[in-house]
């Protein structure tokens, strides 16, 4: 069997790049190619929303009609005749895709225009309007995979929303009843599984996380001024935990000296960018540019990541190309939903824990900055309920007139569409410390037990501080240390963002060479291409019909752990650091291996 089981094919400038940044997330080899060339080699062939010429539909239907597996998104008219199936135009604005498969039972969101398709079996059904959302039809010896709902403008809609107010307060479009669960994480392993199930022999895969973990908690806090006193407090705390920690800086209220932040730094802290565009400075490039120089001389160190005070986001036109040309690596400013009324849980408002790489909207081209998705933090935790007045200067697309080639399409202060008003949120969950924590260690123990995926908490200075200093804020000490003591109970990751950045950058770095599937020996052979920065965990199916799998590494057997993934049994297995190409050979035999 060929090196490139898995074909990805669509077109450059459009919103099918999502389509890729699914397969890199899940870690899963491909080769994006074009149709011709696709079909010379794969037996799996992912298909954007593309339309195909009369010889690569007849390309299609050979290639289907002799074994192999297509899977198009929302088709048109020519592939469907094709195949036989009707085409209904516009059947469901946004709704749910009902799910009974790859290990996950429940509802998930979609947004944007699904379509309907007659003929085939329905895997998945679009709910209102009960249509396929997912649909299979056999073909000679293979068979096509329909997604009708618009996966593109359900993942660009969730992951990177825009603000009215100019903050994250309201940029969530996920459903209330569905933010306990990260339902793009689960969307993204029930594509991938439709997937794999096309190609006739294993496939290796990149893990989320190192050494075998099967979650993360990563930690962090917003400085928002506090002193050194404080800081001290919040450093004896993290270092007698031995924990993590990003600590947000913020420049223009900055009471501390380079000497006490660098002894934050000596003892094992992050130093990040807090920049704060509320209270008189302008929301402009000019602004966040003097604030992220300023961070720099004040620690003594480059920003490699940001979070805005107040979550300021506006349109991800602006923020993130601002990070790119600055050279940022990450941003963490979306994840947190304030309701108008009432009380909200905390949980995965843009749509999983992951992190994503934000989509430019126009040219659908990837940007450089990695986004790390909030879960909570400690002040929206403790808070009274008390309303939370905001501004609205809903700040929208600039004018094209103002569009730049310099500045990346953004230039100057934003203009206003509208007079002020103010909108009244409810930010306060009203809970006590362990009240705080039941929450995360509900939330680890889901992603222990099957959603695998990440908490990210921001714990500010000023609540962890308050109780040693005897301050009237909430406390949040006890929350912190329960989280920390309970995750490596769990065996949960812990992290700060730098490291959780260095580690999503370099696993998207490891690549697979050389698949070759060997039917008369049942062996899988590849290349690991890795740096040597620090280690991946792989994973193949550890059963592949009816038999075990046994794993040797450069000529000598790996011991592996298993993993119940996606419905099936998965072997995982840690390479560490060290550069260079290693040769797995993964033999399926009838004897259970001992690992």
């Amino acid at each position: 069997m060929d090196s490139n089981p898995l074909g990805l094919h669509y077109l450059d400038g459009t919103r099918d790049i999502v389509l890729e940044e699914v397969l890199r997330t899940e870690g899963i080899p491909y080769e994006r190619l074009s149709v011709a060339d696709a079909l010379e080699n794969c037996c799996s062939l992912v298909l954007g929303e593309v339309e195909l010429s009369g010889p690569e539909l007849d390309l299609v239907h050979g290639f289907v009609d002799e074994g192999g597996t297509l899977i198009a998104l929302r088709p048109g008219d020519s592939l469907c005749e094709l195949f036989g199936l009707e085409l209904a135009r516009e059947v469901q604005r946004d709704g749910y895709l009902a799910v009974e498969t790859a290990g996950y039972s429940g509802r998930l969101q979609v947004l944007g225009t699904s379509r309907g398709y007659g003929g085939g079996r329905d895997i998945c059904h679009l709910d209102p309007s009960g249509r396929g959302g997912i649909i299979e039809t056999e073909c000679g010896r293979g068979k096509l995979v329909i997604f009708a709902f618009d996966l593109a403008g359900t993942f660009l809609s969730i992951q990177q929303p825009d603000s009215k107010i100019g903050r994250a307060y309201d940029t969530s479009k996920v459903d209330p009843g569905l933010a306990g669960i990260p339902q793009l994480d689960v969307m993204r392993r029930i594509i991938t599984s439709l997937i794999l199930d096309g190609i006739p022999h294993p496939v290796p895969r990149k893990w989320y996380f190192p050494n075998c973990h099967l979650s993360a908690v990563i930690l962090s806090g917003d400085q928002d001024g506090s002193d050194s006193g404080r800081m001290e407090v919040v450093h004896e705390l993290v270092r007698n935990l031995k924990a993590p920690y990003t600590l947000f800086t913020t420049p223009r209220n900055q009471p501390m000296s380079r000497d006490q932040l660098s002894a934050l730094r000596r003892g094992g802290m992050e130093i990040a960018l807090h920049a704060n565009f509320t209270g008189g400075p302008s929301f402009t490039r000019e602004e966040f540019r003097y604030q992220m120089a300023k961070a720099e001389e004040d620690a003594g160190v480059k920003m490699r990541g940001a979070r805005n005070h107040a979550l300021r986001w506006g349109t991800v036109r602006m923020m993130p190309l601002w990070m790119e040309e600055a050279g940022l690596e990450y941003d963490s400013d979306l994840g947190l939903m304030l309701p108008e009324e009432g009380t909200q849980g905390a949980g995965y408002w843009v749509g999983g824990g992951l992190p994503y790489y934000f989509i430019h909207p126009e040219t659908f081209r990837r940007i450089d900055v990695l986004e790390h998705p909030l879960t909570a933090g400690d002040d929206v935790l403790f808070w009274d309920g008390r309303p939370l007045q905001v501004d609205i200067d809903d700040p929208g697309w600039l004018p094209s007139h103002l569009h730049t080639e310099s500045d990346g399409g953004q230039s100057g202060d934003l203009p206003r569409k509208s007079p002020p008003r103010t909108k009244t949120y409810y930010p306060g969950f009203r809970l006590t410390e362990e009240g705080a924590f039941d929450l995360a260690r509900r939330l680890m123990e889901e992603s222990m037990d099957g959603y695998h995926t990440v908490q990210c908490y921001n714990c500010h200075p000023l609540y962890l501080s308050s109780r040693a200093t005897g301050e009237a804020y909430h406390h949040s000490d006890a929350f912190f240390r329960k989280t920390v003591e309970y995750a490596r109970e769990r065996g949960v990751l812990l992290l700060n963002h730098g490291e959780w950045n260095d580690f999503w950058r370099r696993r998207e770095a490891v690549m697979y060479a050389n698949l070759r599937w060997d039917p008369p020996d049942n062996t899988l052979h590849f290349d690991i291409e890795k740096d040597g920065s620090g280690d991946v965990t792989h994973m193949l199916p550890m059963v592949w019909e009816g038999k075990s799998v046994s794993i040797e590494i450069d000529g000598s057997k790996s011991s592996y752990c298993e993993l119940e993934f996606l419905g099936e049994t998965h072997a995982m297995f840690n390479l560490p650091a060290g550069g260079g190409t290693v040769h797995v050979e993964a033999r399926y035999s009838p004897v259970h291996s001992n690992h």
